[in-house]
């Protein structure tokens, strides 16, 4: 009842509240004693407060008392309290000069404990003054409520439930050791780690060894390779020590025993743990263990993709086209799918001046950027030029008879060192002489080999197999201010030998090279020719081994290959081939109407070829009246000159005859028929036929009145032609 007496109290009365009013804003109280003024609203001499909320913190154990006094100091009027815990108790009347006490208590458990003082309506005045006295035992105090009073409690504000030196501490596993002091405190079943290694001793397979805790393979050393007996190979019973850390083990009767034990390598192949400069997993050789193929170690220590060489040539087996076979070659020449477009190589790329340069860091330099060209260009295969179907590709290591860095195989000179290619198949090579460097000690294959060796011995550690073939073979004269032939469509120049005119030129294409003392050179590279006399490998329509004229005549400078420089000059007559005089007549007399007098210009047909004919009757001016006229009777035919030798004749015979008549006085007549032995006459000609078909070959020469030569071939075929520098024609009737 006085329960329900103070909730209706407290809802129906409605006083002037103040800070402490209400549950929420209970005013907090500490030991010893306080002062607390309430009045219902009669004579409020402080102010109308019918109640103040009062709060203190007790912690588990604690033992309390709270005693309330009304002294009445001002009115004699009455007041009420209560308490609660959880819940609220009965009020207590406090009449004056009356007190009540709550406790002692023990708190079960912390927390606020909360009491409430009313004031009483009264008949003379509601003031109170209450007196309120808080005593707090703490000497069973858990502050931390963890079973251990503060004074047993070596954590006295951290739960705790360790009990093994330290009582009342957290023990986060249970095993009675407080985590303080618990070098296992996630391990309920240890609680030590004597070799301070964080890791407890029951676990630890050397507890008092702080550099070891475990040995994974049981061989007896610690896992930790820096400790003490440390293990480089945790995973291995046969292997634990690696003196030179490269990942071999020292123990020979172990699994991958080091065969360089003090010395670091990682190479695996033919040994395992020695040095291997390329990484190729093949070892260097040294003195004990030499070179494939007298050995194991690697053949090619400065280069990752080789490590043998059977044939002891120098190139690797993987690279080698001819393994089995010693051979220098670089290259070798190969047919193209089609005629290229492009020509040999930008000159300004690279060049390599040979044998003085040995600067290999600029070899090496200009090899990077020559050889990265080439392959982003052609890739596999060099062109030899525009225009040609052939083309170059790396063969190496194979037989290279002639030392000129191309394969016999594919070279079409193999006993040529200057000459490789041959763009128009027509036996002459595509290289031309250097027109004044003349180098003897000039080698290709020499210069690979130079190459090679420096590349083997790490002087060219980066420079890549091919780049050889590319830098000797694209040679330049150590000098700038040599000089190259270039053939252009306008004809020939001279122009300085530098890294900017590295080529033979002809046309518009780009073939060959300049090569000192190189023979068999072509100088019609693009056209394929049979002339030898003036130049060798041009067009030569006769075959007699001069060379025909370049279209473009005699005009001047630049203008081709002319008759001035040696051409054919009689390019349908295989007798003939120059005339010096200039009168249409060749200088041999031994070929067709040679010239009698090759060195004056002349145009007698009759008794002799070119000699002077003043008088042009086609008789030469040296034989005189008698000879020419003789000639001309005998010879040509010609009446008034027959006339002029049988007249005399024809006297004395008349004379004969009429005296013979008058002597024997007949009249017999006679026949006189004057007989010639006969040949095979040529046709009679009636003008030019179209058959331009060329014989094999002719004899019986003949010249009608016409002027028209004859003669016949060996299938009793008439040929003619009207002029000695014209082709001859088939005679069809």
């Amino acid at each position: 009842m006085a329960a329900i007496f103070l909730a209706a109290y407290i809802c129906f009365i409605a006083p002037v509240a103040t800070a402490d009013d209400t549950f929420s804003t209970a005013k907090t109280i500490y030991e010893g004693t306080s002062y607390h003024y309430v009045c219902d609203d009669d004579d409020c001499t402080y102010g109308v407060d019918e109640m103040d909320y009062l709060k203190f913190y007790v912690y588990k154990g604690d033992r309390y008392k709270v005693q309330f006094i009304n002294d009445c100091p001002v009115q004699s009027a009455a007041a009420s309290f209560a308490t609660y815990v959880s819940s609220w108790s009965d009020w207590n009347r406090l009449d004056c000069d009356e007190s009540g006490t709550w406790g002692f208590n023990t708190a079960g458990s912390e927390g606020y404990r909360r009491v409430v003082i009313a004031g009483h309506d009264g008949w003379l005045g509601d003031q109170n003054k209450i007196k309120v006295i808080l005593t707090i035992d703490k000497t069973q105090r858990d502050s931390d409520g963890d079973g251990y009073i503060d004074s047993d409690d070596d954590c006295d504000y951290d739960y705790g439930t360790s009990y093994q030196q330290f009582d009342g501490c957290y023990d986060y596993d249970g095993d009675g050791w407080a985590d303080i002091n618990d070098a296992c405190p996630y391990d309920y079943s240890e609680h030590l780690d004597s070799d301070d290694d964080n890791y407890c001793d029951g676990d630890d397979w050397a507890p008092n060894d702080g550099t070891q805790w475990v040995d994974g393979d049981n061989d007896g050393y610690g896992d930790n390779a820096w400790g003490n007996q440390g293990d480089k190979f945790p995973s291995d019973r046969t292997q634990w020590f690696d003196n030179d850390d490269d990942g071999y083990g020292d123990n020979q009767d172990g699994n991958n025993p080091d065969d360089c034990r003090f010395t670091y390598g990682k190479s695996f192949n033919d040994r395992r743990g020695c040095p291997d400069s390329d990484s190729d997993g093949w070892s260097d050789p040294d003195s004990d263990h030499p070179a494939h193929p007298a050995g194991s170690a690697d053949a090619f220590p400065y280069e990752y993709e080789e490590w043998m060489d059977s044939d002891e040539d120098n190139y690797g087996d993987n690279a080698d086209m001819c393994p089995q076979v010693f051979g220098t070659s670089g290259a070798t020449i190969s047919q193209l799918s089609e005629p290229s477009t492009y020509g040999v190589l930008a000159l300004e790329q690279a060049t390599f001046n040979y044998p003085s340069n040995t600067n290999h860091n600029q070899i090496e330099a200009k090899a990077d950027i020559l050889y990265s060209n080439v392959n982003a260009v052609w890739g596999d295969e060099i062109p030899i030029g525009a225009g040609s179907s052939q083309g170059w590709i790396i063969w190496q290591g194979c037989l290279d008879s002639d030392g000129d860095g191309f394969a016999d195989v594919g070279d079409k000179f193999p006993n040529n060192p200057t000459q490789w290619s041959d763009a128009d198949g027509d036996g002459f090579g595509d290289n031309l002489p250097h027109p004044t460097f003349n180098d003897p000690t000039y080698s290709p294959s020499t210069c690979q080999s130079e190459l090679r060796s420096s590349l083997n011995s790490g002087q060219n550690e980066d420079l890549r197999r091919g780049e050889d073939l590319v830098l000797c073979t694209f040679w330049s004269a150590s000098s700038t201010t040599e000089f190259l032939v270039e053939f252009t469509e306008d004809g020939r120049t001279t122009i300085p030998f530098s890294s900017a005119s590295r080529y033979f030129h002809y046309g518009d294409f780009d073939i060959g090279f300049v090569i000192p003392g190189a023979t068999n050179g072509d100088a019609c590279p693009m056209h394929a020719g049979t002339s030898t006399n003036d130049r060798l490998g041009c067009p030569d329509f006769d075959k007699d081994g001069w060379s025909d004229p370049d279209s473009q005549g005699e005009s001047g400078d630049n203008e081709g290959w002319v008759v001035a420089d040696g051409a054919d000059q009689f390019i349908f007559d295989t007798t003939q081939y120059i005339d010096t005089d200039g009168d249409g007549y060749g200088d041999d007399p031994d070929g067709f109407q040679g010239d009698s007098c090759p060195m004056a210009l002349g145009a007698s047909t009759r008794d002799r070829y070119g000699c002077p004919d003043s008088d042009g009757d086609g008789y030469s001016d040296m034989n005189g009246f008698f000879a020419t006229t003789t000639s001309k009777a005998f010879t040509d035919g010609d009446p008034g000159s027959i006339l002029l030798i049988i007249l005399p004749f024809a006297f004395l015979i008349a004379g004969l005859v009429y005296r013979k008549s008058k002597n024997n006085q007949t009249d017999d007549n006679s026949d006189y028929v004057m007989h010639s032995q006969t040949w095979n006459e040529p046709p009679v000609y009636d003008g030019p036929q179209n058959n331009f078909d060329q014989p094999l070959s002719l004899s019986g020469h003949k010249l009608d009145e016409h002027g028209v030569e004859w003669a016949v071939d060996q299938n009793n075929d008439w040929y003619y032609r009207e002029s000695n520098l014209e082709p001859w024609t088939v005679w069809r009737g």
